[in-house]
């Protein structure tokens, strides 16, 4: 009974964020910032408005402020260093220019913040992307 609706709950919801995450993954530019964290980030206005709709609660959702540009999702394990290599690989994306600094907007849920970041050098961006 309760033990085996269970297992199958365990087993939906795992299924559901594999899909999520495959989803995800054949929309954009899929970095893997460390064993247990991927970062995807939109080529165009289609897969950006796309990620919108594909953005958990559990996701950090990032965008360059003030610039048009990609936006990127954050999903797995995510800790401050992770954010800020991912907001720096985001900002080179961004049509800003690649000397400045520039503000990243981090949203998890309802909370946003700002990071400020130079754009990453191309040598570190292809180190995660895969």
């Amino acid at each position: 009974g309760d033990h085996r609706d269970l297992h199958r709950l365990i087993r939906r919801q795992r299924q559901m964020c594999i899909r999520d995450s495959i989803e995800l993954i054949k929309s954009g530019r899929y970095f893997r910032l460390s064993p247990s964290t991927m970062m995807v980030i939109g080529r165009n206005k289609e897969e950006n408005e796309r990620f919108l709709q594909l953005v958990k609660g559990e996701d950090t959702y990032l965008y360059v402020d003030g610039y048009k540009g990609s936006v990127a999702i954050l999903r797995r394990e995510i800790r401050k260093q992770l954010v800020i290599l991912a907001a720096q690989i985001l900002a080179w994306y961004s049509e800003a220019p690649k000397t400045e600094n520039l503000k990243v907007v981090c949203k998890l849920g309802e909370n946003s913040s700002l990071i400020n970041v130079k754009p990453a050098e191309m040598s570190i961006i292809e180190k995660f992307l895969v």
